[in-house]
């Protein structure tokens, strides 16, 4: 598993040859590991009814996959003592 990495107190958008696009625009990654990896959406897809993802590993393209945009509920942070 390849966790996160930070450029310039960002997340990077490419993590261990991996890369997930929502149209076309690569998403900040959070880990990627075989099989499984954790991305945070770009703000440009809200609003949308669908989004064109896309993987990329070491350079090489998956073909493009229409889903479907929900709105996520806002989190709730609570902070302990």
């Amino acid at each position: 598993m390849v966790l996160l990495q930070l450029s310039n107190g960002s997340l990077t958008n490419s993590l261990g040859g991996v890369q997930v696009l929502f149209d076309g625009v690569a998403a900040p990654i959070v880990y990627a590991r075989v099989n499984q990896t954790s991305v945070i959406v770009p703000f440009g897809v809200a609003g949308q009814a669908s989004t064109a993802v896309q993987y990329s590993y070491n350079g090489a393209m998956s073909s493009s996959q229409s889903v479907p945009v929900a709105l996520a509920a806002r989190p709730y942070l609570r902070w302990m003592r």
